[in-house]
């Protein structure tokens, strides 16, 4: 069976939209966030004026792109709070003059100009997760010759907008259920993302190291713990939707059952809870081609093939926003797998749909969604992060630090 999911209505404050730039065009507003945002910045002496500039048409826009101060009824002050060194290797000692700050935009060089152990991308990083402060990094190349382009500027300021707990935009579609827990795993622990769809939307995140031992055994508890931080914050949970980055073992199948069963003995779930364990899959050899124009292209985003009754090959990237086929080859799709419910009657259909939604909710970008959905996406990005000695700090609860 080949179909094709319908594309999900995005929901902003004053409206609805099926594309996130319109959204801000129309001015419908983000759908909830910060009313006022204490803004830093650092840079180079030498592109001072480079960096001031861009903060001013983050601020108050320029030519398409309106600014954060209409578009989303957000105050910065200008001049932000700055910090200029004369060279990288000084910008450490500086972030912690900028602590006080919700956020710091740090210009940094482009990714080639430094060896690796030179870079100063990482080091900054790990700082700033010291002091609790999320960071917006913007490579020099970016800050001279992009500054005054409007899909950089729009996406810059959805990036820290996010990263201090704004949500843009939701999934305005009914969903097959309103909450929905994302696992990804490493030799250093398991990283949980929780999200809550209803009638209020919630999120936050949750790590468990465990680099002596086997991640399983630390599994159940961070699932326990994602349960009563959803009861807490959204109320009775009546459904559940579980998704693995990658294969999912059988150890990490009962840890998650075991999970379940304390939570029912503890009251947390409704009478008729549901739940389901669904695995999402990157790492594949199919591939779905389009045609259009009387050329081969990438396939249009949300077409599906039905392989069998709990396996489904999804395209979650490709047309419109990327409609040729690049030298690297083909868009890649996901495969998502039913691989333990409380129903196996459960319609397939409507979870592998939300996973193609949820792909389109990423909130750094309003011109091009993620291959992956936000809910395995974001502990994957977590779990990059603390691999490379990042750990971030609980003051970044319910913000999207890792955009």
């Amino acid at each position: 069976m080949v179909g094709l999911f319908p594309k999900p209505v995005l929901r902003f404050k004053k409206g609805t939209t099926l594309f996130p730039a319109n959204g801000f065009k129309y001015n419908l507003e983000p759908y909830s966030g910060p009313d006022r945002i204490r803004l830093g910045l650092m840079a180079r002496r030498s592109l001072k004026k480079y960096a001031l500039n861009l903060v001013r048409n983050i601020v108050f826009g320029i030519d398409g792109y309106k600014g954060m101060a209409k578009w989303f009824k957000t105050y910065i002050k200008f001049p932000p709070k700055t910090v200029f060194k004369e060279k990288y290797d000084e910008f450490d000692d500086g972030l912690e003059d900028l602590s006080d700050c919700d956020i710091v935009l740090i210009v940094i060089p482009d990714e080639k100009a430094y060896s690796y152990d030179e870079d100063p991308y990482m080091p900054l990083k790990q700082r700033a997760a010291l002091l609790g402060l999320p960071t917006q990094m913007i490579c020099e190349s970016t800050l001279k010759y992009l500054r005054d382009r409007d899909y950089v500027l729009l996406n810059l300021a959805l990036s820290i907008y996010s990263k201090v707990g704004g949500i843009p935009w939701i999934i305005g579609s009914k969903m097959f259920s309103k909450n929905f827990i994302g696992i990804d795993i490493t030799r250093n622990g398991v990283a949980v993302f929780i999200l809550h769809m209803g009638k209020k939307i919630f999120f936050d995140w949750r790590i468990h190291l465990s680099p002596t031992v086997e991640v399983i055994y630390g599994l159940d508890k961070i699932i326990l713990d994602a349960f009563e931080i959803l009861y807490k914050n959204c109320g009775e949970i009546d459904s559940i939707v579980i998704h693995r980055d990658g294969n999912i073992f059988e150890g990490e199948v009962e840890a998650i059952r075991n999970a379940i069963s304390i939570g029912l003995s503890e009251d947390i779930f409704a009478e008729n809870f549901s739940w389901h364990i669904v695995e999402v899959k990157k790492k594949i050899i199919p591939k779905i081609v389009g045609y259009r124009y009387g050329r081969l292209t990438n396939p249009e985003k949300g077409y599906f093939y039905k392989i069998d009754l709990y396996r489904y090959l999804i395209t979650t990237s490709g047309f419109p926003e990327h409609p040729y086929i690049a030298e690297s080859g083909l868009a890649r799709p996901i495969i998502v797998e039913l691989v333990d419910t409380s129903n196996w009657e459960t319609d397939m259909y409507m979870i592998a749909r939300d996973i193609y939604w949820l792909s389109e909710l990423h909130w750094a970008s309003a011109f091009s969604s993620t291959r992956l959905p936000i809910t395995t996406l974001y502990p994957h990005r977590i779990c990059g992060f603390w691999s490379a000695g990042i750990y971030p700090s609980e003051k970044y609860y319910n913000k999207l630090w890792f955009l």
